[in-house]
């Protein structure tokens, strides 16, 4: 919008405002009214940092309002997402797929260190011509298999 068109429909919005202002002034009709004031029974009164609107019972009644407890309620939280439904059959077969790869693992470490203690002992008793070089080459054969499971 130009500044112009601005200007002029903001001098054409306050002269309507202007113009309903004193047609609804000039007709006095039932909106313009002043509400009846209400009787000195009610007041106001601050207990633990609260304020309230104590009514006496006869404004209460004369004028409808009636005074209830409010009963307590549980309301759970809702959360809405969006969400992909996988099978549990895939994920499932992978769990047991790895727990079979784990197990194989843990004992592959088990024969890899018992066949590392044999080849050290069978090593260290060979100085001394209590063990044959055949049989210090087997388990060193079967040392590095194990190392290569």
């Amino acid at each position: 919008m130009t500044r112009r068109t601005m200007a002029l429909s903001a001098v054409l919005t306050t002269a309507l405002l202007t113009g309903w202002g004193i047609h609804s002034l000039q007709a006095g009709g039932e909106e313009t009214k002043q509400p009846k004031q209400a009787s000195s029974a009610a007041r106001t009164v601050t207990a633990d940092g609260i304020t309230a609107v104590v009514i006496s019972p006869a404004i209460q009644k004369e004028n409808g309002i009636r005074v209830a407890a409010l009963a307590s309620q549980v309301r759970h939280e809702r959360l809405e997402a969006n969400a992909l439904i996988l099978a549990a059959q895939g994920l499932l077969d992978d769990r047991g797929r790895y727990e079979s790869a784990l197990a194989q693992t843990r004992k592959a470490q088990a024969a890899f260190q018992v066949t590392r203690q044999e080849y050290d002992r069978l090593q260290s008793l060979l100085p001394g011509n209590n063990v044959s070089l055949k049989q210090v080459q087997a388990a060193e054969g079967a040392w590095q298999a194990d190392l290569a499971d």
